[in-house]
């Protein structure tokens, strides 16, 4: 996405929010913690990793389509500023923790057992029963 293509955007959203105070407040209070945690940061940097796929995906979209990416953007950065620097963190880990795991070998079913002797695995496996019991409530 070309600089000219963010601050269009950023107009935009500003000139949306600017109608509902509390939206507004609400963005800068949110804006204010992602610098102070150092998300914005990281925010950019995957801005700036992803503008250029954007770019080269722009050149085979229509209009249709554009309408629907802009779409899309919109709505993923309203999720980005509800996400907390805590939820962005354990974010953050998972993606290492995936990265470390590319080359992870088949599992037997003893292995498994020996697996669950291992405290980081039942850590994993805590939160993953966790989340899975709070997420089905939500569904």
């Amino acid at each position: 996405m070309s600089e000219d293509a963010v601050i269009n955007t950023m107009v935009t959203l500003v000139e949306r929010l600017s109608d509902d105070e509390e939206k507004m407040n609400a963005l800068v209070e949110k804006l204010a913690e992602m610098v102070e945690s150092g998300s914005a940061e990281r925010l950019i940097e995957l801005a700036n990793t992803l503008a250029p796929l954007l770019e080269t995906v722009s050149v085979f979209m229509d209009s249709e389509t554009e309408s629907v990416v802009n779409n899309l953007i919109e709505a993923l950065g309203a999720v980005a500023l509800s996400i907390d620097s805590n939820t962005i963190e354990i974010a953050e880990k998972m993606m290492d923790a995936l990265n470390a795991s590319r080359n992870a070998e088949p599992v037997t079913l003893m292995g498994l057992f020996r697996a669950m002797k291992d405290e980081n695995v039942q850590k994993t496996l805590g939160f993953f029963v966790k989340f899975a019991r709070e997420f089905g409530k939500r569904l």
